[in-house]
């Protein structure tokens, strides 16, 4: 919900905004924007958008990493578990990476894969909160 009201401020020079128990993405004086949240964060939770199609057996301890992002975030990395019909059913994150933001999508390379039976189609999840 937009706040607004006076900022008697000479500079801002902070990593978080809170205005009760949500953070603040952009502060605006009138209409100059005088501090912004685009630095991002690493990852603590996603959805999976696209469970795709993974030739491998049913398991758990598959591990993942981006192969490609909507955002500007690196070093993201988690474990898949796949069913009995090479779809991910559920991921873990290992490493929530950085420079991630909330509704970013990342698709998922399984480096334990072996080569030649990879990804039919990719797994894609979506970043739903940052730690």
């Amino acid at each position: 919900m937009p706040t607004t009201g006076n900022l008697g401020l000479v500079g801002l020079d902070v990593d978080n905004i809170m205005v009760g128990s949500s953070q603040v993405d952009k502060v605006y004086n009138g209409n100059v924007l005088v501090w912004e949240n685009a630095t991002g964060g690493p990852v603590s939770t996603v959805t999976i958008i696209e469970d795709g199609f993974v030739k491998s057996a049913p398991g758990s301890s598959y591990t993942c990493i981006q192969r490609s992002t909507t955002g500007s975030g690196t070093g993201f990395t988690c474990t898949a578990t796949l069913d009995g019909n090479f779809n991910c059913t559920a991921v873990s994150v290992t490493n929530g990476g950085s420079g991630y933001e909330v509704n970013d999508e990342i698709t998922l390379d399984f480096t334990t894969v072996a080569d030649g039976t990879k990804e039919v189609t990719y797994v894609e999840l979506r970043v739903l909160t940052l730690s």
